[in-house]
């Protein structure tokens, strides 16, 4: 069973209210001046434990060990994350 075949007029009337509330919306959230912020919140740390996983890898490249700088240190630096295959070849 297919779906609702929309005509163009409907099409082109949705398109344009999405078009409408998006640009709306932007507006109130002064969109223009978040597309010229830096990466911060959670890129930070994101890039940051990407590059300590990079760097321990570079210095003991077993894939089954990952590390990274913990500033919460209790003993053992290992971590969990992701598969960690781009650290690792690179």
């Amino acid at each position: 069973m297919r779906g609702k075949e929309y005509t163009f007029l409907e099409v082109r009337t949705y398109t344009c209210l999405f078009v409408l509330f998006f640009c709306i919306t932007a507006s109130v959230n002064r969109y223009d001046q978040w597309l010229n912020l830096p990466p911060v919140s959670i890129h930070q740390w994101r890039q940051a434990d990407g590059a300590a996983i990079a760097w321990h890898y570079a210095k003991d490249p077993r894939i089954g060990e990952v590390s990274l700088f913990n500033l919460f240190y209790t003993g053992d630096a290992h971590a969990a994350g992701e598969l960690p295959v781009l650290y690792w070849l690179s």
